[in-house]
């Protein structure tokens, strides 16, 4: 039997003609099969991630339904959504810093008065250099970084405890610049510089005559500002005295510069003195001396003298 041949009988333009036609043929069918399969594979990764979507929308509506979150998440995963949405839940979280423990910082209640207070207690005690910083961390109970941040250094510390120490010492001197008469009210500041030299309750003497006096050349500010202070209230007796020359308590000739020297020594006296152990009665009567050398007042129209009448320090001796 003889092979069929649809070719035979047929001139070559025909049989050429037939040969594409069969090969255009098997081509369409081709791609149409890779379509439909191409179409498949489509819709069946849409309708993946629809589900996909509409399984996180439904977890976002329901505000309770959380994802369970594996913590060791954190150190092996770091794709993208999945590390942002670990960082968004842990960050939900509620903080507890509060209760952990504080690192170096300032504390959370500082009395920053009684922190001055307690380094003028140290530096009227003990002096500029006496004062070590481990002396003023320890009383004031500050770090070393919170005791920098408020006071920015021990210098600054010891300015703010004699701007302190100035206010608590002269609390008095309103009225001894109110005083009517001007004997009188150094009188009364005397007797009240000897009682508060002598107070039990601080560091005896006088902070401004003692705590920055012999200090070496690198700390020439701190001893300059301490002289300051004292300059300050030698200018303060010395207006005194100048309105006791204006309303007649005074001679009119009164060195007022000097004899507001003079006094101002004599509070530096005492303090010293206090400070080597001299009690309220021996301070009173070193005063009753000094009190000596108060310019006499001119007489009166009526010819007394000022010497009756005027007020004398207290004798503890005479009760």
């Amino acid at each position: 039997m003889s092979t069929f041949n649809p070719l035979r009988g047929c001139n070559s333009e025909k049989a050429l003609l037939i040969g594409l036609t069969r090969l255009f043929c098997k081509q369409q069918r081709s791609s149409t099969s890779t379509s439909t399969s191409t179409s498949t594979s489509t819709s069946t990764s849409t309708s993946t991630s629809t589900n996909t979507s509409t399984s996180t929308n439904a977890e976002r509506r329901t505000p309770n339904a959380k994802r369970p979150v594996d913590r060791r998440e954190s150190s092996s995963i770091f794709l993208g959504r999945t590390e942002r949405r670990f960082n968004r839940i842990s960050m939900s979280e509620p903080t507890q810093t509060k209760s952990l423990k504080r690192g170096r910082g300032r504390p959370r209640l500082f009395d920053r008065t009684a922190a001055i207070q307690q380094a003028m207690v140290l530096f009227w005690d003990r002096g500029y250099e006496g004062t070590t910083f481990d002396d003023l961390i320890g009383a004031m109970k500050l770090s070393p970084s919170s005791f920098y941040h408020e006071f920015g250094s021990k210098e600054r510390l010891y300015r703010e405890a004699l701007d302190y120490y100035l206010k608590l010492s002269t609390s008095s001197l309103r009225g001894f610049s109110n005083h009517r008469d001007t004997r009188a009210a150094f009188e009364a500041l005397i007797e009240e510089a000897a009682a508060f030299f002598t107070n039990d309750a601080s560091p005896a003497g006088c902070m401004i005559s003692l705590a920055g006096t012999h200090l070496p050349p690198q700390l020439r500010s701190v001893a300059d500002y301490t002289k300051s202070m004292r300059k300050l209230f030698e200018q303060t007796l010395a207006r005194r005295l100048r309105k006791g020359v204006s309303d007649g308590d005074l001679p009119p000739g009164t060195n007022v510069k000097e004899l507001a020297a003079y006094f101002e020594t004599l509070f530096r006296g005492l303090a010293v003195h206090a400070r080597d152990g001299a009690s309220h009665k021996q301070l009173l009567a070193i005063c009753r001396v000094a009190m000596r050398a108060w310019p006499s007042r001119p007489p009166d129209t009526k010819g007394k003298t000022a010497l009756k009448g005027r007020p004398r320090l207290a004798d503890p001796d005479l009760g």
